[in-house]
């Protein structure tokens, strides 16, 4: 029973580091099916990118900005198959910015410490992309 009561209360604690790591921006969620998905920084700082091969899915990051302004965003691929796109959203999930191939930069007006979301979705893609922004 004591056994029992100490794995449920690791398991606990492992869950709750995870999900702060998560909400501050530390953790990436990955939730793809890819044949390759290489990535040089794991936990996408301020440039994300990645190189895909028959990548289906999307992969969720937490932005905080450290201050309120106005940010460019510039968003680059080279897909050859497929497609990639990147999206902000809000503490709601709602969008409020989408880039792809077509429309590769933005700006957005954002709050300092609000959270923001950073999804990037992939459609039997291949290529790579990256995004940045200032």
């Amino acid at each position: 029973m004591e056994m029992l009561l100490l794995v449920t209360a690791v398991v606990a604690l492992a869950l709750a580091v995870q999900y702060l790591l998560y909400i501050n921006g530390f953790l990436v969620i990955r939730a793809i099916s890819a044949l390759v998905f290489f990535s040089p920084v794991p936990w996408w700082g301020t440039a994300p990118r990645a190189r895909v091969k028959a990548c289906t899915g999307f992969v969720r990051k937490v932005i905080k900005f450290k201050e309120s302004r106005t940010y460019h965003f510039s968003f680059s691929s080279e897909v050859s198959k497929g497609s990639i796109t990147a999206e902000i959203q809000g503490r709601n999930k709602e969008t409020l910015l989408v880039l792809d191939g077509e429309k590769t930069s933005d700006v957005l007006d954002v709050q300092s410490g609000e959270r923001y979301y950073l999804v990037v979705r992939f459609k039997r893609a291949t290529g790579s992309f990256e995004l940045s922004w200032s």
